[in-house]
């Protein structure tokens, strides 16, 4: 089990913040981060052009210490002056489930609200990733924590892929899975929406 501090931000210049990117993850890692992922909203009403950054913790602790770190470091300061970047939202979420390989080239962000347990979703995960493999390369779901009075629902899952038509073609098979229907209806799990963002590192 881990935690993702899930950053949202408006950015100026989306390249001065890739070009930190190794700052960035020193940083983070440094304060106990284990991961540190990015993408951009390409698809997504008004979320469009948001920068998206999920660090990786072991602990709650860990998350917490980071969140609160990563605004008084200088060097992020600098980065985020430089970018011309402000935080829009923060959000705490637990890892349940995850399957295959966290990278490609666009990733996917399927918000939901559900009763599912972290134990029926690491039970499910296998059967949902056979499906999704298709035109995925990994997906996790993640239960949200934390994230103000504007939920984003209850559950994360995200996608990595290297096609949206592949993935979108693996979805829709999904969906139509009878299992994936009972599973749903049995978890009164229903989607409240789907961003579509560009992986930046």
């Amino acid at each position: 089990m881990s935690f993702i501090v899930g950053t949202v931000g408006n950015m100026q210049n989306v390249e001065a913040f890739v070009s930190a990117q190794d700052t960035i993850k020193r940083v983070a890692g440094d304060l106990g981060a284990t991961s540190v992922r990015a993408s951009q909203t390409i698809m997504g009403g008004e979320s469009q052009g948001n920068v998206q950054v999920a660090f990786e913790t072991d602990t709650m602790d860990q998350a917490m210490a980071l969140g609160a770190g990563m605004v008084k470091s200088s060097e992020i300061r600098e980065m985020m002056s430089a970018a011309g970047a402000s935080v829009l939202r923060r959000s705490l979420m637990m890892v349940v489930a995850r399957a295959g390989e966290m990278s490609g080239t666009f990733a996917s962000g399927l918000m939901m609200k559900s009763d599912m347990t972290a134990p029926q979703a690491q039970a499910d995960i296998d059967r949902a990733f056979g499906n999704i493999s298709e035109g995925a390369n990994g997906m996790s779901i993640s239960q949200v924590i934390a994230t103000g009075a504007n939920p984003i629902g209850t559950h994360y899952v995200v996608t990595y892929t290297d096609s949206v038509d592949q993935l979108m073609a693996a979805s829709a098979k999904n969906f139509a899975d009878s299992t994936t229907k009972n599973t749903m209806a049995a978890t009164n799990t229903v989607v409240v929406g789907r961003v579509l963002n560009e992986v930046l590192f």
